[in-house]
């Protein structure tokens, strides 16, 4: 029996504890409770008139009711009773510790209008502002005829072409611009700015932005417009209309050089086989006729070389155009194929894609065909002028003709360069480029070679021996004049270069180092 005893005590003195532990979370929580409740914003709970049309003036009651006791001089000084715009002067009541009635000096007047306002200065007792201004109007007028929609324009489910038609609402009455700007919308939103006709019963909204091509736009009015007497539409108005009347996709015309010297042949990537053009020169523009006008802002990333090609696109200022020039910033790389892409974000003037199209083209115009180096002929004799032997790569050079040092003897090489146009060639140009790229270097000191000076079509220049064999009709020789003193018994490696980057004079250019080796015994 003790032990029983002990325990009922020990389960009293828990029972106890817990008790007192959820009494002091219960005040807590009430504290909180109580510290967030007093921080709540005033507001306005209901006010007197209700309506926005009173029928009479008479026994009308002028009053407001707060969700909380007031600072009454507070909320006196914060309240105003208009009058046709102008306050008016009268004396306040107080019904309890919430309700604020205004009794005005004079009546109210039929065919008038009201407005209750009451401040945000307005604060209750515990210093909690008003939660924001506000605001009732209310009519005496004996004017009971709601407003309507006489006329839209566009005209409900019509297609418009102006991106920036202007959308005009006659109503059958003036009516009150507030009322029309908070319910009045049009999805999808677009900016713009309203202008108000015929004692403000017509409104005209003109968007400061284009309309979206094939975009069905939705203009509302809730029952919430009023007109000048509060008497609101029956019912919420709405009309629709769609922009733009083409469909149709724009398309490639032509594309190809600027000057009209190659058109080139799209792709049909439905026949499984890729139409490669050829002929094209190196340093053409690209000029492309569409079939009507474009989006010229969709250009830039809807144009793509492959390989990549960085280019400018010309008259790219004007916002649309039918025919559009490409200029590539640098030449194209001969003997390579490329593709030119015109993807679907290309747009017309509707916002319609472009049907895509694809050119394969390889770089391999005889305008444009970088110089190549056919022959090297070396004097092989120079005290006989005359003896002249063509060299191959890892042929022999003999130099037994040319003295030991000290002492050297005039010799050449006569290098055959094939160019793209013979015709347009300028020897001097040509002869100042070969200076610029040419070297020639020597292993073990076998012999030395100091170059002197260049020329250009040695036959035409009156030099002799002239060259042989004859160049061909399209290759020019440079003749690459050089003191030459051997070192007998010696045996070294000759080699000839033109360096990366030598040109024929007409821009066409190697795309890589030319260089021949001879062995010298």
């Amino acid at each position: 029996m003790q032990i029983h005893h002990r325990r009922n005590v020990i389960n009293i003195r828990r029972a106890v504890r817990l008790l007192s532990f959820i009494i002091l979370v219960t005040a807590a929580l009430t504290a909180v409770s109580c510290s967030i409740l007093n921080f709540l914003p005033l507001e306005i709970i209901d006010w007197s008139p209700g309506d926005k049309l009173i029928d009479t003036v008479d026994d009308i009651v002028i009053s407001i009711t707060f969700s909380e006791k007031v600072d009454q001089i507070k909320a006196e000084k914060s309240f105003s009773l208009l009058e046709n715009g102008k306050k008016m002067e009268g004396k306040y009541v107080w019904k309890g510790l919430k309700t604020l009635q205004f009794i005005p000096l004079h009546n109210l007047i039929a065919n008038a209008f009201y407005e209750i306002q009451v401040s945000t200065d307005c604060e209750d007792t515990k210093g909690n502002s008003l939660r924001k201004q506000f605001s009732h109007r209310f009519s005496s007028s004996d004017d009971k005829i709601r407003p309507g929609v006489l006329t839209v324009s566009p005209v409900d489910r019509s297609t418009v072409t102006g991106r920036l038609t202007p959308v005009v609402i006659t109503f059958s009455e003036p009516v009150n611009v507030s009322s029309f700007y908070s319910s009045f919308s049009l999805s999808p939103g677009i900016t713009g700015d309203f202008a108000w006709s015929g004692n403000n019963s017509t409104v005209t909204f003109t968007p400061a932005e284009y309309y979206q091509y094939h975009t069905d736009y939705t203009v509302s009015v809730t029952k919430d417009l009023s007109d000048l007497s509060y008497n609101t539409l029956k019912e919420d108005y709405s009309f629709k209309f769609t922009v733009g009347t083409d469909t149709d996709k724009p398309y490639v015309v032509t594309a190809g050089e600027s000057g009209g010297s190659l058109n080139l042949t799209p792709d049909n990537p439905e026949d499984g086989i890729i139409t490669v053009n050829s002929g094209w020169e190196a340093d053409w523009n690209f000029t492309v006729t569409f079939n009507e006008e474009i989006e010229t802002g969709t250009l830039g990333s809807a144009v793509v070389f492959s390989p990549p090609v960085n280019f400018t696109v010309e008259n790219s200022n004007q916002q649309y155009l039918s025919t559009v020039k490409l200029s590539p910033d640098t030449r194209l790389e001969y003997g390579k194929t490329y593709s030119l892409t015109l993807n679907d974000s290309i747009k017309d003037y509707e916002g319609n894609s472009l049907e895509p199209s694809v050119f394969y083209f390889t770089v391999d115009g005889t305008e444009t065909k970088p110089p190549e180096i056919t022959h090297t002929v070396f004097l092989e004799d120079p005290v006989s002028p005359g003896v002249l032997t063509g060299l191959n790569y890892g042929d022999t050079l003999s130099l037994s003709s040319y003295p030991d040092s000290p002492g050297s003897t005039e010799g050449f090489f006569d290098i055959y360069i094939r160019v793209a146009d013979l015709s347009a060639v300028n020897r001097d140009e040509l002869k100042l480029i070969v200076m610029g790229h040419f070297d020639i270097n020597i292993t073990n000191a076998a012999a030395e070679f100091i170059i002197k000076d260049v020329v250009i079509d040695p036959e035409s220049a009156a030099e002799t021996p002239v060259p042989n064999p004859t160049p061909s009709a399209d290759e020019i020789v440079a003749r690459i004049f050089m003191d030459i003193t051997n070192n007998s018994g010696t045996a070294g490696i000759a080699e000839l270069s033109l360096s990366k980057g030598f040109e024929d004079g007409n821009g066409n250019a190697i795309a890589e180092e030319w260089l021949t080796r001879f062995q010298k015994n």
